[in-house]
C-alpha cells in the first residue's frame, strides 16, 4: 500500500504502530510520534494496539487525524461484532482509543454500524481496508497450477489459506466442517493448505483450489478473500467483516454463520462448489477485484480522503 502511495505521488511518512503485546514497539512508537510533535507540529497518533501502519501526509501534520489501514484495525472492531462481545473495561478502552483521534469518517460501512455508537464524529479520521496487490496474481490455469504443484488433476480442493495454529484463523472449526464434507462429498474432496513460501507459490495455491475456506470467528477485511476471489476461485467463508459484501457482490461463493451445526455448513460449502460459474461471471468477479480491491484503488481512495481533509 505505501508502495502504491508513492507511485501516485504521496509524500509518505510510515509510523510503526505500537502492538501491545510488544513493550520494544510500544516505546519505539511513542518516540517517534514525539519527535513528530516537536518538528512538525502533529497533535497526536494513537494506536489503541492494533498491528498495522499509520499512513500520515506531512499535509496533515498540523492536524489531529490520521489514517488508519490493514485488517487488524477492522479486527479490533469486530471484537465487537455479532460473534463476541467487547464490553466493561475493553469496551471503555476502545472507545476511549477511537476518541483521542478525534473522530471518524468512515468509509466502510461495516465497520461504521459498528462504532457509529462508541464516539462523536468530529475531525477527518479515516479507517480503511488494505487493498491487493494484484500484480502478484498472473493469470495461470488452474491445470498449469496443479501441475506446477504436482497435485492430482482429480481431486477436489478445499484451501485454507492461513496459519493452522493461528488462533483466529479457528481451523478446528474447519477441519470439523471439512471431516463432515467429505463423509457427504467422498474422499475426492482434500485438504490444500497455505504454502510456506512467496507471493508465486500462494497464487499457484489460489488458482489450483477449488474452493477456499475461511473459518475465523472475527476478521476485519482479511485479504485472503480478496486474493481468492481476484484468483477466481470462489469463497465459503464465516461471516465477519466485510466478508459478506464482497463476496455476495461477486457471486462467488457464500458466507456461513461460524455458530451454526457443522453438518449444515459442510451441505452449504459442497453447494458454494457445484455452483456453476462461466467466463463472464469470472471475468465480472476480476473485475469487481481491480476496480473496488485493489491496492491501486485504496490509496485513490485514501488520497483523495486526505485532500478533503486538507481542503486540497
Amino acid at each position: 500500500m505505501c508502495d502504491e502511495l508513492r507511485a501516485q505521488g504521496v509524500e509518505l511518512t510510515v509510523l510503526p504502530v505500537a502492538l501491545h503485546r510488544n513493550p520494544v514497539n510500544v516505546l519505539r512508537a511513542r518516540r517517534e510520534v514525539r519527535e513528530l510533535n516537536q518538528q512538525q507540529h502533529f497533535h497526536h497518533i494513537h494506536s489503541f494496539g492494533l498491528n498495522s501502519l499509520f499512513m500520515v501526509p506531512p499535509s496533515l501534520f498540523h492536524k489531529t487525524s490520521a489514517s488508519i489501514i490493514g485488517s487488524d484495525a477492522f479486527g479490533e472492531v469486530n471484537r465487537a461484532g455479532k460473534y463476541t462481545k467487547l464490553g466493561g473495561i475493553a469496551r471503555w478502552w476502545f472507545s476511549s482509543s477511537l476518541s483521542k483521534l478525534a473522530g471518524i469518517r468512515p468509509v466502510s460501512d461495516v465497520v461504521w454500524q459498528k462504532i457509529k455508537d462508541l464516539i462523536p464524529s468530529t475531525m477527518p479520521v479515516a479507517i480503511f481496508p488494505n487493498g491487493i496487490n494484484t500484480s502478484l496474481f498472473p493469470e495461470v490455469s488452474k491445470q498449469e497450477a496443479r501441475l506446477a504443484l504436482q497435485l492430482d488433476a482429480e481431486v477436489v480442493y478445499v484451501f485454507f489459506p492461513s496459519n493452522t495454529k493461528l488462533g483466529v484463523k479457528n481451523f478446528p472449526l474447519a477441519q470439523r466442517i471439512f471431516t463432515e464434507a467429505q463423509k457427504q462429498f467422498g474422499p475426492r474432496l482434500q485438504w490444500l493448505f497455505a504454502p510456506m513460501g512467496g507471493q508465486h507459490l500462494m497464487n499457484l495455491h489460489y488458482r489450483a483450489a477449488d474452493i477456499t475456506l475461511l473459518t475465523s470467528l472475527h476478521e476485519g477485511s482479511p485479504n485472503v478473500v480478496k486474493e481468492s476471489l481476484f484468483c477466481g476461485t470462489p469463497v465459503f467463508a464465516s461471516d465477519v467483516g466485510d466478508v459478506k459484501k464482497h463476496v455476495e457482490a461477486t457471486g462467488f461463493g457464500a458466507v456461513f454463520n461460524p455458530l451454526a451445526n457443522e453438518n449444515v455448513v459442510a451441505a452449504q460449502l459442497l453447494q458454494v462448489l457445484a455452483a456453476e460459474r462461466n467466463a463472464t461471471i469470472t471475468a465480472a468477479c476480476k473485475s469487481y477485484c481491480i476496480n473496488e480491491l485493489s491496492a491501486k484503488t485504496a490509496a485513490q481512495r485514501m488520497i483523495s480522503f486526505w485532500k478533503a481533509a486538507t481542503d486540497l
